[in-house]
């Protein structure tokens, strides 16, 4: 299944309803789970990297909507040997998704670049939506769903 085949509404659906059919999902449900996942990686990133959303927000949504939902529960079944978020190369925008927690929880304490409190903040968004723009550049074809039926 090609992730374009999806609407955003659809593959919100896709993954809330995978969720909790987690035990019984289909291969064909898991295909389409997954081209959901990208679907949904794509628009939320394309949101932060183009400034429509505040980076901490957009990241707030795709963990939400897309990384524990599918990137953990799902994959748990489908690829327990690989790292949630690995199998869509979502781990790096993760890693700064926890980051955003010790930036603001001590702000005194630790930095970004160098900086610390507000200003390691703006500095931590600024690489985020550089991470966001990377990962829009290396995925910029739609990517079909893995071939399951083997």
């Amino acid at each position: 299944m090609e992730v374009g085949a999806l609407s955003i509404n659809e593959a919100q659906a896709t993954l809330a309803a995978a969720n909790r059919g987690l035990e019984t999902l289909s291969a064909e449900g898991l295909a389409r789970a997954d081209a959901a996942a990208w679907l949904l990686l794509r628009h939320h990133l394309s949101r932060i990297a183009s400034g429509l959303v505040d980076p901490w927000a957009g990241l707030e949504v795709i963990e939400a909507e897309v990384r524990w939902p599918y990137l953990v529960q799902l994959q748990m079944r489908s690829y327990p040997w690989r790292y949630a978020c690995e199998s869509h190369d979502y781990h790096h925008l993760y890693g700064l998704y926890v980051d955003y927690g010790d930036l603001t929880g001590r702000p005194h304490e630790v930095t970004w670049d160098g900086l610390y409190g507000e200003a390691a903040v703006a500095a931590w968004g600024r690489s985020v939506v550089a991470e966001a723009r990377g990962w829009l550049q290396r995925h910029a074809e739609p990517v079909a769903a893995p071939d399951t039926a083997g």
